[in-house]
């Protein structure tokens, strides 16, 4: 049987109730495992249009620009990175935030694009610049010497985070809520490496949405800073905001492998498979719970642990701005939260207060949530063989369609293809239109 795949993108400013079940990716037909990554217009958009040039020299060095830009992308397009060398750099993770993104790279550091008005792009402001210019920045001469150490990035509303292989968190952008964790409010838009609780402590997962931050560490712990106006840092501080990481104590629920930051909300994923959440909004238990300064245990029986199922677990945990995703190692994926504009796929416009699983026609491999969509990747049923995948969405709302999600091919690689060339990718993240910050 043939493996191939079509992707199917949907977006539409003229219905506004969204896309309130699964519809694949329009667009790309793939024969092979591999996945175009079309977020911004390039080289199609040229091709149609002729007042449109191809990319130019940028500004600066590891610059490149476009003499039209486009507000809204409502196909997919390929995004150009001025690669210094384009066969052996691969892409290993792209991160949103409200309006910047991070493509982070095995051997070429950290590329940017998008609104760096407080730094949150990890280089030097400019005064008055013009971001709706598609342009992507190579990496910050600031962050000289460590660039090519990052193995992760997490972008949150306006700030930025970076974890080195070796375990040590680099934050920079907005800090009024202190969520760089820099010990300050300011903004810093090199990238400074965090210290408080971190100090010393090896790394393994960061997390962030809003203005509150996550990290897990390689020995299970958790530790936070930023906001925490919805009780997110209450197990550290009775403060609305705390500047610099502390550890979080977490009585109960084992060793942390995972972290997820939501608007309001938080979950952690333990060892065991476990979900707990806190914080405030739909939670997960009920409509009764909407707030909590503590853990909270999801039964797991909602995820389908049963005595027919005792080793059934979640493997991933991700938070929108208001709603949960988790995904299972039976790759089946459950959601709850505030379903706006039907971003939980469950074929109706109802809030969801408990784990309610969503009917896709593959095994879940992962899923990103953004503000009010959400897409996931999926292994596809209908192909014998192991390795073929296509890209199906959860939600493509009527607001919000930018960001697709990759993941790892065999649960380890998933091959992509930007610009004609094959790159690894193990990530996308998915965080966008966020409200207009009024700073002060």
């Amino acid at each position: 049987m043939g493996s191939s795949h079509t992707l199917r993108i949907f977006r539409s400013h003229a219905e506004r109730s969204g896309v309130r079940e699964p519809q694949a990716l329009a667009g790309v037909q793939l024969q092979t495992p591999e996945v175009f990554l079309r977020v911004c217009p390039v080289e199609e958009k040229a091709r149609q249009d002729p007042d449109l040039s191809l990319p130019r020299s940028g500004s600066g060095v590891g610059e490149e620009t476009f003499d039209k830009s486009y507000d809204y992308v409502l196909e997919p397009s390929p995004v150009a990175l001025p690669l210094i060398q384009p066969q052996q750099t691969r892409v290993v993770q792209v991160s949103c935030g409200r309006a910047h993104s991070l493509v982070l790279t095995d051997q070429e550091g950290v590329f940017s694009m998008g609104n760096n008005a407080y730094g949150q792009c990890g280089r030097t402001i400019v005064e008055e610049e013009v971001y709706r210019e598609p342009r992507i920045h190579g990496s910050n001469p600031c962050s000289t010497g460590v660039a090519r150490l990052f193995s992760g990035v997490a972008c949150g509303q306006d700030h930025s985070l970076f974890l080195t292989d070796t375990g040590k968190v680099f934050s920079c952008g907005w800090g009024a809520d202190g969520q760089t964790g820099l010990g300050h409010h300011s903004i810093s838009s090199c990238p400074v490496e965090v210290g408080g609780d971190l100090a010393g402590v090896e790394v393994q997962q960061i997390s962030t949405y809003g203005d509150c931050s996550l990290a897990v560490s390689r020995d299970g712990q958790l530790f936070g800073w930023g906001n925490s106006e919805y009780r997110q840092l209450a197990l550290a501080t009775e403060s609305t905001q705390m500047n610099s990481p502390r550890h979080l104590p977490l009585k109960g629920c084992g060793k942390v492998v995972q972290a997820a930051c939501g608007g309001t909300q938080v979950a952690v994923l333990n060892e065991r498979g476990e979900v707990f959440v806190w914080g405030y909004g739909i939670l997960g238990k009920g409509p009764k719970l909407s707030e909590s300064s503590s853990p909270e245990l999801i039964p797991p029986t909602l995820f389908g642990r049963s005595e027919f199922s005792p080793s059934a677990a979640v493997v991933r945990i991700r938070c929108g701005l208001s709603h949960f995703a988790a995904v299972t190692d039976r790759g089946e994926l459950f959601v709850w939260g505030k379903n706006i504009r039907g971003c939980l796929g469950i074929g109706k416009k109802d809030d969801q207060f408990f784990p309610w699983r969503v009917t896709v026609p593959g095994q879940v491999v992962d899923v990103a949530c953004g503000v009010d969509h959400m897409v996931a990747l999926v292994k596809s049923l209908l192909s014998d063989e192991t390795d073929s995948w296509y890209l199906q969405p959860v939600l493509l709302s009527a607001a919000c369609c930018r960001d697709i999600i990759g993941t790892r091919r065999h649960m380890e690689q998933q091959v992509i293809k930007l610009e004609g060339l094959k790159t690894s990718m193990h990530q996308i993240d998915s965080s966008t239109d966020w409200e207009q910050r009024q700073p002060g």
